[in-house]
């Protein structure tokens, strides 16, 4: 536990943070599911979405990456050297854009969409039981 960081910028705020950039830009929300389902490439929703809302989300999950990666490092992490897990739906949706910012040099994604929730169950029992 003394060599664990979690940092609370979950999928909602990268959601909320891409149709703000969208609204900002004279156009609409766009549902979550879509925004999801480009992030993970899904090539039906991806060859119907116009080119210009591909690049806003896209665009935005960029951005999003490029701010979780500065508050890991500023929790003095050093992410070119320590082994850097990802866990959960949200490392899913922006393990791409994790991989091209090159700025983390050995990282682990866990993609099951329950790991966190898992974890904290086991963290809760060990916890409870006394053993930390």
């Amino acid at each position: 536990m003394k060599l664990c960081t979690s940092i609370y910028s979950g999928t909602n705020l990268l959601l909320q943070q891409i149709n703000e950039m969208s609204r900002s830009k004279g156009g609409n929300n766009i549902p979550d599911n879509v925004i999801e389902w480009i992030l993970l490439n899904d090539i039906k929703v991806v060859l119907d979405t116009s080119k210009e809302r591909l690049n806003l989300i896209r665009e935005g999950a960029i951005h999003f990456t490029n701010e979780l990666l500065a508050q890991i490092s500023q929790t003095e992490m050093d992410l070119k050297e320590t082994r850097t897990i990802f866990i959960g739906g949200g490392s899913i949706l922006l393990k791409p854009y994790i991989e091209m910012t090159n700025i983390v040099a050995k990282p682990l994604f866990i993609d099951n969409v329950r790991a966190n929730v898992e974890g904290y169950r086991i963290l809760y029992n060990n916890q409870k039981a006394g053993r930390i």
